[in-house]
């Protein structure tokens, strides 16, 4: 035994899960040695290197062998923390959220595309396939089907959808667009959802309702099962696509943006999700902060303005791809640039116009929202050194004042804790999300501990204005959860019932997304 203990169990307990563990997927897939549980680590960890640590990895090659595994975990108590890729990155990477948890590794054996269906048009997928991976298999089978990617290529498919992430091509809805679950509950049983539960279906992937009531939704951000393969429904290709940008030069242009932003989305104006930019996290991707600045703390007034100028951008950056016909694309673009051209300062560039050095995020913005994986927005972590980010994501109403006064509240407590901000903002259905990416030294004990304190302040001004946060960092679950407390917090008390009737043991991911089982509740963990 080299890791941590999970909470409340003994060593022996351990020892006989960890032979159980053996016996179901073979000794060489269950980890226990320090180098080898690196890789579930958070690397962008807010607490530092000691926290959130694995006891062991199983990594199963089957839903049999999950099933097999959660049986072992419920008979010895063992906590059993699921990922995919463990590409999380900003929100807890592969790393538990209960320390001492044996991380059940999904994504390592199981990683097989089970199924394209041309005719149909969805993908079934295990875990471990990457936006990268399906991207790959379309393109190779000659498919006439575009995947949607979130805007880091190497995460998972169903861990994304799970999370109800999202992507930039008209399907950038991604959990809108699952067809059909097998999961593995907490007991070993295994069920299929909607149409999936009659043997021999043929509309599983395509009718995800089925009868009764709608499950999908269950297994997303929850700890109530794992998902072993998912149905997601793809897009046919376009005649063409074509990426636009307009810039804004103002901080307060925000407000008259996002009014008619939400009039275009709302007349279906723009066919993918348009997005918003910010300066900070447009000229992060581009360039480095020694560049712009040589001292310390966030970037003085002057050395934005020399960024912007240099780059060709302004303070917000609004990305938008059309799709169809060629010779459609721009006389579209012209119609929507009509409606925004009025904004002083405001400039129009295509995809085709720009291709200097300030233009690389549109030209990525192409890519992603033509379907091809990326990686670029890793470049972000080069901003300054050793950097890490945290993500703060709360949905907001789309109106232009209220998002503005946030977005100045949110940059001057950003000063106010001594730590780079970067924004990205756009509508989602008829909500607006307004992302802050805090940006911190791992390295440095005192940043990190600034990063939290800054998240968990977020989280409470938020609330006070009634945003929520949709998706979180491990370290903040029990926090945003804490938000959600309408009628004496009747709602997580539902969750926890639900937890308790399908978990008893409370094994699987216990915390997750702030539900506690009966064994671990209250101990403040």
């Amino acid at each position: 035994m080299t890791g941590k203990l999970p909470p409340g169990v003994t060593e022996g307990a351990f020892e006989a899960a960890l032979r159980g563990f053996a016996d179901a997927v073979g000794a060489g897939n269950v980890i226990t040695d320090e180098a080898g549980l690196a890789v579930y680590r958070d690397p962008y960890t807010v607490y530092g290197p000691d926290a959130n640590l694995a006891s062991a990895a199983v990594l199963p090659g089957s839903t049999e062998e999950v099933q097999a595994v959660v049986r072992v975990a419920a008979a010895t108590g063992v906590p059993v923390s699921v990922v995919s890729t463990g590409k999380n990155l900003g929100y807890g990477g592969g790393a538990p959220r209960l320390s001492g948890s044996v991380v059940l590794d999904l994504g390592r054996r199981m990683n097989r595309i089970l199924e394209v269906n041309e005719q149909a048009g969805y993908a079934v997928v295990e875990p471990g396939v990457r936006f990268f991976d399906l991207y790959e298999h379309l393109r190779e089978a000659g498919s006439r089907y575009w995947i949607s990617t979130a805007d880091l290529g190497w995460g998972s498919v169903l861990g994304n959808a799970l999370e109800r992430g999202g992507g930039y091509t008209p399907f950038g809805n991604h959990f809108s667009h699952v067809a059909g679950l097998e999961v593995v509950l907490p007991d070993g049983e295994v069920i299929r959802t909607g149409t999936g539960a009659m043997p021999g279906s043929g509309t599983w992937h395509i009718f995800p309702a089925g009868y009764g009531p709608y499950l999908d939704g269950m297994f997303t951000q929850s700890n109530y099962g794992i998902v072993t393969r998912l149905g997601m429904q793809l897009m046919p290709a376009p005649p063409g696509s074509r990426t636009y940008l307009i810039t804004f030069d103002k901080m307060d242009d925000l407000q008259p943006v996002v009014a008619i932003t939400n009039n275009l989305v709302m007349s279906m104006q723009f066919q993918n999700l348009p997005i918003l930019r910010d300066i900070y996290l447009d000229g992060g991707v581009q360039s480095k902060k020694s560049e712009w600045h040589d001292g310390t703390g966030p970037l003085p007034g002057d050395a934005v303005e020399a960024m912007k100028r240099e780059l060709g951008l302004g303070h917000w950056n609004m990305y938008f791809t059309l799709y169809g016909p060629d010779e459609t694309l721009d006389a579209r673009a012209a119609g929507i640039w009509s409606q925004y051209k009025d904004i002083a300062g405001a400039r129009f560039f295509s995809s085709q116009d720009r291709d200097d050095r300030g233009a690389h995020v549109l030209q990525d913005r192409q890519r992603i929202s033509s379907g091809t994986p990326s990686l670029e927005e890793l470049s972000l972590l080069d901003w300054i050194p050793n950097a890490g980010h945290l993500s703060f994501a709360p949905a907001t109403p789309p109106d232009g004042a209220k998002l503005l006064e946030w977005g100045h509240f949110t940059r001057e407590l950003g000063r106010e804790y001594d730590l780079d901000t970067a924004t990205l903002a756009g509508p989602f259905g008829r909500a607006c999300l307004y992302i802050s990416l805090i940006l911190f030294d791992t390295t440095s004990e005192d940043e990190r501990g600034r990063a939290l304190a800054l998240a968990r302040r977020l989280i409470k001004e938020a609330a006070a204005r009634g945003y929520g946060e949709f998706r979180t960092h491990n370290a903040l679950m029990d926090d945003v959860a804490a938000t959600y407390n309408w009628n004496d917090n009747a709602i997580l008390r539902f969750q926890e019932k639900l937890k308790d009737a399908i978990d008893p043991a409370g094994i699987l991911a216990p915390g997750k997304s702030g539900i506690w089982p009966a064994r671990f509740r209250g101990q403040n963990l």
